[in-house]
């Protein structure tokens, strides 16, 4: 079990070990979610990025979770990122920051989450983690990131009473 903390400056080095090790993310991904963690580590008050990381027992990063609130939007949240280390992949690590986040994205009055990824095969196993954690297909845009590579949009709904209400 990992501890879920905030990001602190001396962990950028491992996040961006990371990143480069779990091997789908292109250099632009990289450069960008980089660009977003440097954000969160020079501005305190900003409040459009909220970064966690689950770290081992010597507080070293295991693996790190990026979202914040969808601009224009009644309680609507984004997850950005989110990776572990391929040494630590499959041990609940991925698990226990989403459901951190969900419970997060609840306390501040957040009604959904939408997670995005990409259609290629490179993604499939990011595509089953959302799957087997409840969140559920809702869109898709072929094309979206390059020629035959697409967008597919995962939805979770935070209150369930709502859904059921609907269906």
């Amino acid at each position: 079990m990992a501890t879920i903390r905030s990001l602190t400056p001396g962990d950028r080095p491992a996040i961006e070990r990371i990143l480069r090790q779990v091997k789908v993310f292109t250099e632009e991904e990289i450069e960008t979610a980089l660009q977003i963690v440097d954000l969160y580590l020079q501005n305190s008050r900003q409040r459009d990025y909220l970064i966690k990381v689950a770290a081992d027992e010597k507080d070293s990063p295991l693996g790190y979770i990026c979202y914040g609130k969808t601009p224009m939007t009644d309680g609507v949240y984004h997850l950005y990122w989110i990776a572990v280390d391929p040494s630590r992949q499959a041990h609940g690590i991925g698990g226990e920051l989403l459901r951190f986040m969900e419970r997060n994205v609840k306390d501040l009055g957040g009604r959904m989450i939408l997670a995005e990824t990409s259609s290629s095969p490179e993604y499939q196993g990011a595509r089953d983690f959302y799957s087997k954690h409840g969140y559920r297909e809702v869109a898709r845009i072929d094309d979206f990131y390059r020629v035959n590579e697409g967008l597919i949009i995962y939805q979770h709904r935070l209150d369930d009473q709502k859904v059921a209400a609907k269906t």
